[in-house]
């Protein structure tokens, strides 16, 4: 699967999943909207996981979160175009995306 980003109108492939990797987590875990599509290649069988279903998880293992927030940042680097707002947010590291996951699931 080809992860892809718009650029000059155009489709830009910036990373390509793997078996057993994922996507969608930067929307998942912030409520933002997401920032990339992703294309299959060929068939895929995908498995949606939902807010409600990782609130519980992230409630009884906090160091799940950090760990998942460092996988975001890695993440969103790669995404980060010429915008020099964009660069911006993406710079905050780990405090700004931590924030945004706990804001969003209403974790302390």
């Amino acid at each position: 699967m080809k992860v892809q980003i718009p650029e000059n109108g155009h489709p830009k492939t910036v990373n390509t999943l793997k078996e057993n990797d994922f996507f969608g987590e930067m929307s998942l875990l912030t409520g933002q909207p997401r920032s990339a599509t992703v294309v299959a290649s060929e068939e895929t069988e995908v498995v949606q996981i939902r807010k409600q279903a990782l609130k519980p998880i992230f409630e009884s293992n906090p160091q799940l979160v950090s760990a998942i927030c460092e996988i975001v940042e890695e993440r969103k680097e790669v995404l980060v175009t010429n915008d020099p707002a964009e660069s911006e947010s993406v710079g905050q590291k780990g405090a700004g995306v931590m924030r945004l996951i706990k804001n969003f699931f209403g974790l302390s």
